[in-house]
C-alpha cells in the first residue's frame, strides 16, 4: 500500500506508514497507540481475581460433595436389605428402584455443581449467574432444614448468606463481564 503523504510502499494491512508514521487510510487516523487511564485501571482491576471467587468456587465444590454426592452415598447405604425370611422382597426391589432414581438425579446434579465451581474459578461468564443460583439454593436449603438442627441450619444459612453478599458485589459482577448497574 502506497502512503498518501510520502509515497513510500508499505505492507498490505498496515495502519500507519513505516517511514513517516502518517495514517494510510481514513480509519487509521483514529489509532493513537495509547490507552486511557480509565481503561488501564479497569484492565488492572480485571487482572486480579476477587476474593469472593475463591470463596464461592470452594463453596460450590463443597456443596456438590456434601450435597448431591453425599446424598447419593446415603441412598446407597440406606436401601432396604432382603431379610432372612425373604418376605420383604417387594420392598427391597422397589427400594433398589428408588436408589437408582435418586442416583440418576443426584450424580448429574453434583457433576453440574462441580462444573460451575470450575467455571467460577476460570472466569467463565455463564458461571456468575449459575453460582448465584447455587448460593441462593444453599440459603433456601439451609433455612428449610433448620428445624431439624437449628444451630447447624443457621450456620449454613449464614455461610451461604455471606457468600451471596460477596458474590453480588459490583467488582465480582464486573470481573465476569456482568455490568453492575449503579443506582
Amino acid at each position: 500500500m502506497r502512503c498518501p503523504s510520502c509515497g513510500s510502499d508499505n505492507p498490505d494491512g498496515a495502519a500507519l506508514c513505516s517511514v513517516c508514521d502518517q495514517p494510510l487510510t481514513a480509519y487509521s487516523g483514529q489509532l493513537t497507540g495509547e490507552v486511557s487511564e480509565t481503561s488501564a485501571e479497569r484492565a488492572a482491576h480485571l487482572d486480579t481475581r476477587p476474593a469472593a471467587v475463591k470463596v464461592v468456587a470452594a463453596l460450590c465444590a463443597l456443596a456438590a460433595l456434601l450435597g448431591p454426592f453425599a446424598a447419593a452415598l446415603r441412598s446407597l447405604g440406606s436401601r432396604e436389605a432382603l431379610r432372612e425370611d425373604q418376605l420383604n422382597y417387594i420392598g427391597a426391589a422397589f427400594g433398589v428402584v428408588g436408589v437408582a432414581l435418586s442416583l440418576a438425579v443426584l450424580l448429574p446434579l453434583g457433576a453440574a455443581m462441580l462444573v460451575v465451581a470450575w467455571g467460577v474459578w476460570s472466569q467463565k461468564s455463564w458461571a456468575w449467574p449459575a453460582a448465584a443460583g447455587i448460593v441462593g439454593l444453599g440459603i433456601v436449603s439451609a433455612l428449610v432444614t433448620v428445624r431439624g438442627d437449628v444451630p447447624q441450619g443457621l450456620f449454613r444459612a449464614a455461610v451461604f448468606g455471606v457468600a451471596a453478599w460477596l458474590w453480588m458485589r459490583p467488582e465480582v459482577r464486573d470481573w465476569y463481564g456482568w455490568q453492575a448497574r449503579d443506582a
